[in-house]
């Protein structure tokens, strides 16, 4: 499959890895006053370890769909309640970075209306591009595109987490030129 600049993955994850990462996560300490790059609204961050199999599986699954290799920079779990919409950022200013989200809470099509808490990734100066996070989804762009994790609505109760990996593609290259020497 191609790797584009913003790509949408449904069902990334199983009902077995959504149980997995939820008993990491429940391991870890959240702590509030996380940001996007130190500024903005204040959210809940906890950390997620980049050598847990869950993590190696993710890394394996990304290769083989887009025959492309990549490294784990970091890997931070987000969390967002009412009222804690990120600010627009860019995560990273490097053309080889890519942002992998993973949506963990329970937010499907039948509920969404009610929660909604989309990821917004700027388009142009005048269009945003809004993606449901709807447990299991993916979504893996360019890390300088310009984005930002929304809150859910004021009715709701919901914690909304999001997985999201840090990463770098890995080129292919030797570290010598050879040249033709005939």
């Amino acid at each position: 499959m191609k790797l584009n600049d913003i790509n949408r993955i449904e069902n990334f994850f199983t009902d077995d890895d959504i149980k997995e990462t939820k008993f990491i996560i429940d391991n870890q300490r959240w702590i509030f006053g996380s940001s996007a790059n130190g500024f903005g609204t204040k959210f809940w961050k906890c950390t997620f370890p980049s050598d847990c199999d869950l993590s190696k599986k993710v890394l394996k699954r990304l290769e083989e769909r887009y025959d492309t290799k990549f490294k784990i920079n970091k890997i931070n779990v987000n969390g967002q309640t009412y009222g804690q919409d990120s600010e627009f950022h860019q995560d990273d200013a490097h053309e080889d970075c890519y942002t992998l989200l993973v949506y963990i809470s329970d937010i499907t099509p039948k509920n969404f209306d009610s929660i909604g808490g989309c990821t917004d990734i700027k388009m142009t100066e005048d269009s945003i591009m809004s993606i449901e996070p709807y447990q299991k989804r993916a979504l893996l762009f360019k890390s300088y595109l310009t984005h930002r994790g929304m809150a859910p609505c004021r009715k709701s109760d919901i914690l909304r987490i999001s997985l999201a990996f840090k990463l770098q593609v890995i080129k292919n290259e030797l570290p010598f030129i050879i040249k033709d020497c005939s």
